[in-house]
């Protein structure tokens, strides 16, 4: 094993990411926002931030925290994203993140690493927003450890159609407009690397799957405000491949929570989502 299981933790360097109007515009067609969707696109209104965009400004602290604890990085897939939303993330600025690796998990074959951050406008002391990142580490378990605590499952109802269902298409192009935002692995653009890691083609970014189902919710039960949406979770299962359909179904639970999945055809390909919304 290579993994360095000391890196659990260790506070890591703080993360700075100054943003302009153009960075969230450009994450949020990069997660099919259309012409419909003006409020997340024209800077001549007041512009709003998907909630999803909570994951970009934490995409750096996560190559750190690989590298703290000497993960190859060719061996990483994402296995679960949480998000949680404490105030509307403004249209500019900068955001200051301070993470941690909060555990190092041993699951058989594979190990689970998982990154903790919070987020803050530069100057504020208020967390404006925190992430969790799952992330499976192949051919690196077995030594040991301990499994990771169980983040719940959330079943849809099954006694009821969902609350809504939407079809949305991605673009053959998809991987290569979201790789823009800042996850550049090679997997998502290199039909080369892509083979090495055991796939026909490169397959789209997870998180490009869970801000497609982030906007197709917020669409369908914000009322036209997204900021309503306050917190996300959601497990990967099957990988998805630009130029897919996905279609996202949503039950509404109690407390302003949704039950959430996407499919390709009829295979679940992002499942135990679970969405909390600001009910005033």
């Amino acid at each position: 094993m290579t993994l360095k299981l000391e890196a659990v933790g260790q506070p890591l360097p703080e993360s700075r990411l100054s943003y302009t109007w153009k960075d969230v515009v450009l994450y949020a067609l990069a997660v099919g926002a259309r012409e419909t969707d003006l409020d997340l696109l024209l800077e001549l209104r007041p512009l709003k931030v998907l909630p999803t965009y909570a994951v970009i400004p934490t995409f750096e602290p996560l190559r750190v925290a690989l590298a703290a604890a000497r993960v190859d990085f060719l061996k990483v897939l994402h296995g679960e994203m949480r998000i949680t939303l404490r105030a509307p993330i403004p249209s500019h600025g900068t955001l200051v993140t301070k993470s941690v690796i909060s555990g190092i998990y041993d699951v058989g074959k594979h190990a689970i690493l998982h990154l903790d951050t919070v987020s803050s406008e530069d100057g504020q002391d208020i967390p404006l927003f925190e992430t969790r990142w799952t992330i499976v580490v192949r051919g690196e378990g077995g030594f040991g450890g301990t499994r990771p605590p169980s983040a719940g499952l959330v079943e849809p109802p099954a006694d009821r159609l969902p609350d809504f269902r939407r079809e949305v298409a991605t673009l053959p192009t998809q991987a290569l407009l979201y790789r823009l935002t800042g996850d550049v692995n090679p997997l998502h653009a290199d039909p080369g690397v892509a083979k090495v890691m055991g796939y026909d083609r490169p397959i789209l970014h997870g998180l490009c799957t869970y801000g497609h189902v982030g906007l197709v919710v917020a669409r369908e039960l914000c009322g036209g405000d997204v900021r309503r949406l306050q917190g996300f979770f959601a497990r990967f299962l099957k990988e998805v491949y630009p130029g897919d359909s996905l279609t996202v179904e949503g039950w509404r639970l109690a407390d302003g929570q949704v039950a959430v999945r996407a499919l390709v055809g009829e295979t679940v390909v992002l499942g135990n989502g679970l969405v909390t919304l600001n009910q005033d």
